[in-house]
């Protein structure tokens, strides 16, 4: 079956995204933070569209996780409206509940695959610098999607679900 390079699942590229920073670059100081290289993060991108692997490839971290953070910030969200909507008025384990029982199993594991890379990124916070803060920070765009995560404008909701996801990884609520 022939996928249009449009129609390619947010998750596999997602998985080789995420696959090659664990690999490469746990360690490396202020990922996520630092946009990267944008001709390196094309090229990864055309890689990636073409169901290459990145296995032997050499990229800077920075851009992995530069394209990371875009994957993330795509539409569609991977928190769909309605939870975003819903979730609004709800504490943070109600919410994961919620997101537990109805969310769409495809949207439930790209969730929890990313919320457990940035889990495994908190262990290694003593040679990256990362605090839960900032990546939360980088991760509420799976739920507003289109915003520049680099930007310290915040909103209410991008507030709310920032400390949400700062919940999550903070007391290990999923």
């Amino acid at each position: 079956m022939s996928t249009a390079l449009n129609e390619i699942p947010i998750s596999t590229q997602l998985v080789k995204i995420i696959d090659y920073i664990y690999r490469k670059g746990l360690d490396t100081p202020c990922m996520l933070l630092v946009r990267g290289n944008d001709k390196e993060m094309m090229e990864i991108k055309h890689l990636l569209h073409n169901g290459e692997s990145l296995c032997g490839k050499k990229y800077n971290v920075h851009s992995l996780c530069g394209l990371l953070v875009s994957q993330i910030n795509s539409v569609p969200p991977i928190i769909p409206t309605e939870f975003t909507t819903q979730g609004m008025t709800m504490e943070s384990r109600d919410f994961c509940s919620l997101l537990y029982k109805k969310l769409p199993t495809y949207n439930f594991n790209t969730f929890y695959y990313i919320l457990s890379f940035l889990r495994e990124l908190l262990v290694h916070a003593e040679k990256n610098g990362l605090t839960s803060d900032q990546l939360a920070q980088m991760g509420v765009g799976m739920f507003v999607p289109q915003r520049d995560p680099y930007c310290s404008q915040t909103t209410p909701v991008t507030e709310k679900y920032t400390s949400f996801i700062k919940d999550v990884l903070d007391l290990n609520l999923m």
